[in-house]
């Protein structure tokens, strides 16, 4: 079993890389697509997609619905967490 500071290094470690580019692009693609895939489910939770799509509209919304990520937009998310 590890040890508090094995695993307050690993929470660290996934906090940083969360708050990177990368991080920011997959929670936003892994969003889109679980809120794509949800809206087509029989009795689909619209109270949980509404969360979702707040949290890709307002924290991750680097990918786009065009499946790809822009150059403008990538350009605009790199100046905002490089200032």
């Amino acid at each position: 079993m590890p040890d508090k500071k094995q695993v307050d290094d690993k929470v660290a470690q996934a906090t940083d890389f969360l708050m990177s580019m990368r991080g920011q692009y997959i929670i936003s693609q892994a969003l889109w697509k679980a809120i794509e895939i949800m809206r087509t489910d029989e009795y689909p939770e619209i109270s949980n997609i509404k969360d979702m799509e707040f949290l890709r509209k307002n924290l991750f919304n680097m990918y786009d619905e065009g499946f790809h990520t822009t150059d403008e937009k990538m350009l605009e998310i790199f100046n905002r967490e490089n200032s």
